[in-house]
């Protein structure tokens, strides 16, 4: 097998490395003897130096806290340019022109990775935008309005509750966070783990690994929103 720190060939019982000294850790790689490693990871300036160690195969290189690779991920950005679009005449008589428009716009890119390690997001509030055009309908179509009165009264309530469930939800979205707070990226073997319980996962399933970490104080928890 190939040493994990160094690339050197060494002999598949050892446990050290006698090229470098790295504890072995049983790790056999690939032919090339390289790890497939995300740009995120090898960028990271806040790579875990303690105790922390992956539980697929009890390395420690290429660790790091979920939220740290996150948080370098996520960036807002903004452009500020010109459109140009060509106006064609309606007649033979008239010439084509041209308009330069000033544009401005603004956006948040994330990386592959910290999209597939977000946090539990909060869950989105119902749109008003039915009520209002419910509201609007019922003072202009005069005798139909009989037929928008209850549709607004129905969609008022549905906001109503829908917002006290958002409102109910949020301690256990809080707890959440937390339980997403303690785990940890290994870059090496493309896993989420919690150093607390051991317990591993693919980066897509890493709501799994909050709702057990969350049980594990409230049994009774059901689901977390994601």
């Amino acid at each position: 097998m190939y040493c994990k720190e160094c690339g050197e060939i060494i002999e598949d019982e050892s446990k050290f490395c006698k090229h470098c000294g790295t504890p072995t850790a049983l790790v056999s790689n690939n032919q090339s003897g390289t790890s497939i490693v995300p740009t995120e990871i090898k960028s990271q300036s806040t790579i875990v130096k303690n105790n922390i160690y992956c539980p697929k195969y009890n390395h420690s290189d290429y660790i790091a806290k979920v939220s740290s690779i996150y948080s370098s991920g996520v960036s807002t950005g903004s452009y500020s340019g010109t459109a140009v679009s060509f106006i064609t005449p309606f007649s033979s008589n008239e010439s084509s022109s041209i308009a330069v428009t000033p544009v401005s716009m603004s956006g948040i890119n994330i990386t592959d990775l910290s999209r597939r390690i977000a946090p539990p997001p909060v869950p989105p509030p119902l749109t008003k935008l039915w009520l209002i055009v419910f509201i609007i309908l019922t003072f202009l179509t005069g005798p139909f309005a009989l037929v928008f009165i209850p549709l607004s009264i129905w969609q008022g309530i549905r906001i109503r509750n829908k917002n006290r469930e958002i409102e109910a939800y949020m301690p256990t979205h809080k707890r959440a966070v937390e339980s997403w707070n303690k785990l940890y990226y290994c870059g090496r073997d493309d896993i989420v783990f919690n150093p607390e319980t051991s317990e591993f996962s693919t980066p897509e399933k890493i709501y799994d690994l909050i709702l057990n970490d969350m049980r594990l104080n409230n049994p009774t928890i059901a689901y977390i929103y994601y």
